[in-house]
Formats: C-alpha cells, structure tokens, sequence
C-alpha cells in the first residue's frame, strides 16, 4: 500500500496516539527480534495505536503501541507458547491479531492457542488494503 495515510483518512480509520519516533521504533524492533512488516513500521510512524473496521471478520482492529507489542513479544509465556508470532493487535473482543514467519496476518483466540488460528491476510498490505473499510455487504446502499 503505497500511501497507508491518505488511504486510512478516507476510511474508518483513527490513531489515538502520536506516531512513533524513528529511535523508539528501532529500540522496539531491536527488543522483539522480528523483521517487521514495511506496511506495519508506516503504521506506527502514523500513529502509536489506532482503531477501526475490517472488511471481513473480525469486523474490527485495534492496533496496540508498539511497546507493548514488544513487550508482550518478551513476556516469558508468548516466547514460551508462541515463539513463532508476533502479536501487534487485537479486535476488542479478546482475540489477538498477530503475524507468523511467513509474513501472513492473522487472529486467534490467546486461550484457545493456535488451534483457533484464522489467517486474515497473505500479508501485511493485504491487510492495510482493508482497513477501514466496511464488512463485505454492508458498504453500499440499501
């Protein structure tokens, strides 16, 4: 997505917090151990947190700071039981967003553990592409 900003101002789509500075977005990258995705570091420098809707389910996604993310990335538990995730979100329900090795966006249910893995997206900008917007059936007239 080559303009996340102009894309995310025409949508349902807000960030609560200010963008987040380049020396804080390499600290926590340095901390969590994980390539992040381009189309997630151009979220943070847009905003700290943000939320809005999602074109298919969960219908909704809230984007957590990103020293949280790290620091869940480095909670004893999520290195234990999810090594292989990163976890950057959730839809306010209780269901976590996160992304695998391979790039992929998914959701799950932290309880219930991988077992209730739905992939989401094939990537990150796949992901951003539907930000925003309203769930499939409901963006038109009636």
């Amino acid at each position: 997505v080559a303009d996340i900003d102009a894309l995310l101002r025409t949508r349902d789509w807000k960030f609560s917090e200010m963008p987040v500075s380049q020396h804080v977005l390499e600290a926590a990258r340095e901390r969590m151990n994980w390539n992040l995705p381009q189309g997630l570091i151009n979220l943070y420098q847009l905003g700290d947190r943000g939320e809005g809707s999602l074109r298919n389910q969960p219908w909704n996604f809230v984007l957590w700071g990103i020293q949280n993310v790290a620091d869940l990335r480095n909670h004893v538990h999520y290195q234990s039981y999810y090594p292989d995730f990163l976890f950057f979100g959730g839809n306010g329900a209780g269901e976590y967003f996160g992304l695998d090795r391979q790039g992929q966006v998914f959701f799950m249910d932290p309880i219930a553990g991988e077992d209730s893995i739905i992939v989401s997206s094939k990537s990150m900008d796949e992901f951003i592409a539907n930000l925003g917007l309203a769930p499939v059936g409901l963006d038109g007239p009636r």
